[in-house]
């Protein structure tokens, strides 16, 4: 134990201490011992989790994904269980259920890549609680992990008029307005579709780069015509991290940033 710090639950409750090693060398009166420091006979309430949103492939043929969440207790030791709070097309904004697991698959929804919406219409957030506080006291909510939902019907058990995507601004044939750039889902693994809009066509190019900016692959690089173009981004072979993307067409440029969560 000697030139070491230790922390310990010394009162078993969940609280902390700094357990500090001492040592006498004095050979007429040698002694050793252990100092305690900020000793707490408490637990805190638990901070809010981190949540990733996944993808869950489960119909390989359509390309078909439910929503997956990974949950992530911040280094709660006695973590009890976690609630998911949901709102979607067809769910208020309420709590969906409640496990003691880290990963959840809601299998009420379909995410289908190369969806035309590229806003959210689907949102997770979820509460963790420990054994110290028991079913009193929750933590705050945490960051949310967003999705396009939208396949009729989500699953078998699904009623046909399950969850539907909001209805579509302006049409593909229709020139946009303005230049615009995103990607969903986001997180992801290991695909993703990038939307960007051309209000007039051009040269186009649309590369993805790694953290260091080195260059990982050029996804397009050439003339395109005016309309919303999507392109599925295959991260399968890339390390989890954060990634960002670039477009240039004419004049005009963007930056966004997205993650990769193996």
């Amino acid at each position: 134990m000697r030139n070491h710090i230790h922390i310990f639950d010394i009162y078993n409750k969940g609280g902390l201490a700094l357990i500090v090693p001492y040592g006498d060398h004095n050979l007429a009166n040698p002694g050793y011992g252990a100092k305690v420091i900020a000793a707490v006979n408490t637990d805190p309430i638990p901070p809010p989790p981190i949540i990733v949103g996944t993808l869950e492939l489960y119909d390989p043929q359509n390309n078909l994904y439910h929503p997956k969440l990974f949950m992530y207790n911040r280094g709660v030791r006695d973590i009890y269980r976690y609630q998911i709070w949901k709102v979607s097309p067809t769910y208020s904004w309420n709590p969906i259920g409640e496990q003691s697991a880290d990963v959840f698959i809601d299998e009420t929804e379909c995410v289908a890549l190369g969806s035309d919406s590229p806003y959210y219409n689907c949102s997770y957030q979820v509460k963790m609680q420990d054994f110290t506080h028991g079913p009193d006291l929750w933590s705050g909510f945490s960051n949310s992990a967003n999705y396009v939902v939208g396949c009729q019907p989500a699953c078998a058990s699904c009623s046909s008029d399950g969850p539907v995507l909001p209805k579509k601004i302006g049409n593909d044939n229709v020139a946009p307005k303005e230049y615009r750039l995103s990607n969903y889902p986001n997180p992801f693994n290991p695909t993703t579709t990038i939307q960007f809009a051309l209000p007039k066509p051009g040269n186009v190019k649309l590369v993805v780069y790694d953290l260091l900016g080195k260059e990982v692959t050029t996804l397009v690089n050439g003339h395109m015509e005016i309309g919303t173009h999507k392109i599925i981004f295959n991260a399968e072979n890339l390390a989890s991290g954060i990634y960002f993307y670039r477009l240039e067409a004419g004049y005009f440029t963007a930056v966004k940033k997205m993650l990769i969560v193996k």
